[in-house]
């Protein structure tokens, strides 16, 4: 909601309270020396409550089974060098082209490829996608476990893994060969259509799949075979085996962060050979890589080789709050003195918006560095506790879904609506009134954003209209 129309909101509220409580005729007061002192409605309008913010590092967050993968890094002139790698299994399929066993004896690999694919949703490259990419490729020597969870900060020595390869490519060229690809095909299907006099508008386009493709080195794919023969077609066996693959990057150029889709089909491993009688017909064994895999990310953050404005201390000077994703910062939002008000009795909260805007003369990027769609809020109960605001509650009952949702970055603003939360704070319901913000999806998102806060002109409001009752 926009200034306009808040301002807008907020008369009219005002205007059916007036009706309730106050009507002039002439210069007259009808029926006011009827209304007691303690039956008549107060209505306090404010934007200038005071709202305290800091910043804080998050120490780690769960990373094990999500639907994206990490890697790469870059170095934003603020928020410092932001790393990103991530660990996987392969597990075997019961693919069996023309009822040929990869296991069987004759069988000649020819190349194991590694296909990874961007996700269509979201930053699918966050930094220079422009600047070439080096990504390094480990054999993982330790079993990983699917009953463990997997945490942001893991210590990559745990993986006992191995170098084997590195593999350097250009995210922009991977992306725009994809999408040039995707309007070859449409247009091909679209002369089609004509041709056969069809309805074109019926027509379903057809979306850019960009997958970067990694050939692994002939002694990873030499272990993946020999896997396959000493596992016959049990799986267990096989990652006991072969125990994964580690992608990570040197951390030492500044580029960008590949975000890849576990849950595409396109996103998988295949082996392909040949039997030694028919050397020209080559096969496909497609291996799993995806969202049952045990897989999980690892992040790291080097805040000190940016220029960041604060000490990660409660500090009511700092003029901005930082917010990044994948295990980096978050923010606690406080309401110093709203406790004052419940000293004057109780209240009736008709509109509270949390309005958090991103300065412009902060140096950002929306094209290298773009601000997160959409920000989380959380309640922090007096013991540390993070709860879901029931503000931003969605109830499916139909199919059984229950999720939250958060608000949407608009013209250099977040804005939201805590009707809800003020009014049990103003009823004493919450001993602690404060708030938590984060980017939504934190474990897979990597962007990041600087929001005015404390002593900027462009702080954090909080606008309020409230009766006392």
């Amino acid at each position: 909601m926009n200034t306009k129309q808040f301002l807008i909101s907020i008369f009219l509220i005002i205007a059916t309270l007036t009706l309730f409580v106050k009507c002039k005729k002439e210069n007259d007061d009808i029926g006011a020396d009827l209304i007691s002192k303690k039956n008549r409605i107060d209505t306090k309008l404010s934007d200038t409550i005071t709202v305290a913010a800091y910043t804080e590092k998050l120490e780690k967050v769960r990373t094990d089974n999500v639907i994206y993968a990490l890697a790469g890094n870059y170095i934003d002139p603020i928020f410092g060098k932001t790393k990103a790698s991530f660990a996987t299994q392969l597990l075997m399929s019961n693919h069996q082209p023309n009822n040929d066993s990869i296991t069987q004896s004759g069988i000649t690999t020819d190349s194991l490829i590694i296909y990874l694919t961007y996700t269509n949703s979201g930053n699918r490259v966050y930094g220079d996608s422009q600047k070439d990419c080096k990504i390094n490729i480990s054999k993982i020597n330790k079993f990983l476990d699917n009953s463990t969870n997997y945490y942001s900060d893991f210590d990559v020595s745990k993986l006992n893994a191995t170098a084997e390869h590195s593999y350097t490519f250009n995210p922009d060229k991977v992306i725009k060969e994809a999408e040039n690809l995707a309007k070859i095909l449409w247009q091909k299907k679209v002369d089609s259509a004509l041709a056969k006099k069809a309805d074109t508008s019926k027509l379903t386009k057809i979306p850019p799949k960009a997958v970067l493709a990694i050939k692994m080195p002939d002694n990873i794919r030499k272990n993946v075979h020999t896997a396959l023969i000493n596992s016959i077609k049990n799986n267990a066996t096989f990652v006991e085996e072969f125990k994964g693959l580690y992608f990570s990057s040197d951390g030492t150029e500044n580029s960008s962060i590949s975000v890849f889709n576990y849950i595409s089909r396109d996103t998988k491993a295949v082996l392909y050979y040949h039997k030694k009688s028919e050397p020209k017909k080559v096969k496909e064994y497609p291996l799993l890589l995806n969202q049952y895999t045990t897989h999980f990310n690892i992040f790291s953050h080097e805040f000190a080789t940016g220029n960041m404005l604060t000490n990660f201390n409660y500090n009511a000077k700092d003029t901005v709050i930082y917010i990044q994703g994948i295990g980096g910062l978050n923010a606690r939002v406080k309401f110093p003195y709203v406790k004052n008000m419940l000293k004057e009795g109780k209240w009736a909260v008709n509109k509270a918006e949390l309005v958090f805007t991103v300065p412009q003369n902060i140096e950002t990027s929306e094209k290298k560095y773009p601000a997160p769609d959409e920000l989380m809020l959380y309640r922090v109960d007096a013991n540390n506790q993070i709860f879901n605001l029931d503000e931003f509650l969605y109830e499916d009952n139909k199919n059984n879904i229950k999720t939250y949702y958060g608000e949407l970055y608009t013209k250099n603003q977040y804005v939201f609506d805590i009707t809800l939360f003020m009014q049990r704070m103003l009823r004493g319901e919450y001993k602690n009134n404060e708030l938590l913000l984060s980017v939504k999806n934190e474990a897979i998102n990597p962007s990041r954003v600087v929001i005015g806060a404390n002593n900027n002109s462009q702080k954090i409001k909080l606008r309020l209209v409230a009766s006392k009752l």
